[in-house]
């Protein structure tokens, strides 16, 4: 599945599992995952059982609170991850009017 054919509620369904799976790895209570991102243990258990829509400013503090990038939170992305970084690259230039050889010309 490419991030064009999932919805953004899709996508997000399973960011409640791994945030507590990857809180748990670290080995971290939710009151202390809540500390540091200065929040409440309530706010966290929240997200954690998805009873709360996490939005791109929490699924940030987290990534920073457990040390992990954005995308290992996001499965879908974490899975095309590099196929959009590709393709987002290719967009770049193309928009830009460089080939890729240009590209490499330039640096």
């Amino acid at each position: 599945m490419t991030i064009n054919e999932i919805t953004v509620d899709e996508c997000l369904s399973e960011v409640p599992r791994r945030l507590r799976d990857y809180r748990r790895e670290r080995g971290l209570s939710m009151r202390e995952l809540a500390e540091r991102c200065g929040t409440s243990q309530q706010q966290i258990d929240r997200l954690e059982k998805g009873h709360r829509r996490i939005t791109l400013e929490w699924l940030l503090k987290i990534s920073l609170a457990l040390e992990c990038q954005l995308q290992q939170l996001i499965p879908e992305i974490e899975a095309d991850s590099q196929n959009m970084l590709s393709s987002l690259s290719y967009s770049h230039q193309h928009i830009n009017g460089e080939s890729a050889g240009q590209k490499e010309a330039n640096l």
